[in-house]
């Protein structure tokens, strides 16, 4: 598949890869419907930060990828399954959940 040449193109990809509706990544991310929207229509000016970050943790994408097209679309480290039911649990649990499974992440790589 080529890769997507428009930012906005790559962004909507991975709006896809999440596999929830627009609504619902904007819930995800506490958007409004009309900042996604504005994504899907191509205008990424406002895909910025924390709003990038998050659309790489739901999506599994890599932000080098999103914002440039360049370099690995999906984290090398593991396969792609396994990678986006890891992103789409951790981003259903609140902060505190969150940090207590990033700290458990630690731990067993350490040991």
């Amino acid at each position: 598949m080529e890769t997507p040449t428009t930012r906005g193109e790559r962004v909507r990809e991975a709006i896809a890869a999440t596999g929830k509706k627009p609504a619902e990544v904007a819930r995800s991310l506490h958007l409004t419907r009309g900042a996604v929207g504005q994504w899907l229509s191509g205008d990424t000016k406002n895909l910025k930060g924390e709003n990038l970050l998050g659309l790489a943790r739901l999506s599994g994408y890599e932000v080098q990828w999103i914002l440039y097209g360049r370099g690995p679309k999906f984290s090398p480290n593991m396969d792609d399954t396994t990678f986006q039911e890891l992103v789409e649990t951790i981003t259903d649990l609140t902060e505190e959940q969150q940090r207590e499974v990033l700290e458990f992440a630690k731990f067993k790589r350490a040991s």
